[in-house]
């Protein structure tokens, strides 16, 4: 077993990260997106991407846990036209959408000396096995080490040393995981620390898409944001969710966000001196205390970001004393986002304190009024009180053909050995 734990990447404070509806966003292209990939797949440092939509946002507010794991992301990329509306309305240098789907398709059609391998692992009924052995027929940055093909069960079940195992042996450089939006991001909540794959990411649909099983939205529809309606029409049993989220976003535009819009407006109309951005550390041997005052819409974070760094690489709990500050915009709430992100993943303590009835009812517009809720030191993982499951498999090959087992007309995976200018590819798919 290879199982060694991938070396953590240090918390980037120098993101450029809003927040946008509670969820940090990152400011990427698909191009700057691919490069990052490529960095730290090339670092060999673990790098765990999110592909934020309206789903994504509809969940985390009804789902604390899901939006825990979200804020535990290295890299946070607006993968729907709505988040991408919402930013541009707030004057946000979000200007394009960067859909996980991009960022794949980009990654295979890119010729690379070395190319990234990768080890799909979710969906069913052969899917996964198709996805690989069309990346390894077509692809040219990409190639396809392995798969897996799991079983409908919870990721709790899933989170088995048979399947860490088979992702870690593969050695691959790139974990695409489909398991559907809060069991995938559990599952890698739960077992990111026990496999050896560099850069992690839940990409929904895209192993559907490669195996060419569902197909893409025309280019039309994507910049126009009516892939959804694409999608309904080639799996309607979508249009329960697509409803579903169109609700919660709705309520959230109306409810939050215009308010901050209207809020933003009467600040702008009040033309009285604003005082300057103030930043205070003090520390005891435990804790780090920042003291942020004045005005820190569009003010310069230099120095904070430095601060930041330097509190995450004691890996002292933080308290942020709000009491003087007077205003702040989504790129403050986004880093602070960031901060709790890193203590999340170190059971570092946070608490913000001070804060006035203003800055409260600034975060609730935003989303992230859960910032105001300590995180206390040591706090327990998800992953704790997982219970093992051992379900029955298969395991195969995707460049080979299928076999007969001879038992009980079982149909098996063979042992075909892949061409020799591919990678060794092994693939397990289990039974229900």
């Amino acid at each position: 077993m290879t199982n060694q734990r991938m070396p953590e990447a240090a918390p980037n404070f120098r993101r450029r990260v809003y927040c946008i509806m509670g969820v940090p966003i990152d400011a990427h292209s698909i191009e700057s997106a691919r490069l990052a990939l490529l960095d730290a797949v090339n670092g060999r440092r673990r790098y765990v991407m999110i592909t934020p939509n309206a789903n994504f946002i509809a969940l985390s507010h009804r789902d604390p846990v899901f939006r825990d794991s979200l804020l535990r992301s290295d890299v946070s990329l607006a993968d729907g036209m709505s988040l991408v509306a919402i930013a541009r309305l707030a004057g946000l240098p979000i200007d394009q959408r960067v859909a996980g789907s991009d960022l794949f398709e980009s990654l295979c059609e890119q010729p690379l000396e070395a190319p990234v391998s990768v080890f799909l692992f979710g969906e069913s009924n052969g899917v996964p096995e198709i996805a690989a052995r069309r990346i390894n027929e077509e692809a040219k940055g990409v190639v396809c080490r392995g798969w897996y093909e799991p079983a409908y069960a919870s990721a709790e079940a899933l989170s088995t040393d048979e399947i860490r195992s088979a992702i870690s042996e593969s050695q691959s450089d790139f974990l695409v995981v489909a398991l559907g939006a809060q069991k995938g991001q559990r599952w890698i909540d739960t077992n990111i620390d026990q496999v050896n794959t560099p850069a992690v990411c839940h990409l929904g649909a895209v192993i559907k898409m490669t195996a060419g099983v569902v197909l893409r939205a025309p280019p039309v529809m994507r910049s126009l944001g009516l892939e959804w309606l694409w999608r309904i029409v080639q799996e309607p049993a979508l249009w329960r969710r697509y409803r579903d989220d169109a609700f919660t976003l709705g309520r959230l535009i109306a409810g939050r966000l215009m308010p901050l819009a209207l809020f933003r407006f009467v600040r702008m109309l009040d033309v009285r001196d604003r005082a300057q951005p103030q930043l205070q550390r003090v520390d005891d041997d435990r804790t780090a205390l920042l003291r942020l005052g004045g005005d820190w819409v569009g003010a310069d974070t230099t120095e904070l970001r430095t601060e930041l760094e330097s509190i995450a690489a004691t890996g002292m709990d933080v308290e942020l004393d709000l009491a003087d500050a007077d205003d702040m915009d989504s790129a403050l709430a986004g880093l602070l986002l960031v901060l709790r992100g890193h203590c999340l993943r170190v059971g570092a303590g946070m608490s913000v304190v001070g804060a006035s009835r203003s800055i409260r009812s600034l975060l609730r517009m935003m989303c992230a009024d859960y910032l105001l809720q300590p995180l206390v030191r040591n706090r327990l993982s998800s992953s704790d009180s997982i219970q093992p499951h051992e379900p029955v498999t298969t395991w195969g090959d995707p460049l080979a053909e299928p076999v007969e087992s001879g038992l009980s007309g079982e149909t098996v995976l063979g042992g075909v050995v892949p061409r020799p200018t591919r990678p060794e590819v092994t693939g397990v798919t289990e039974l229900p």
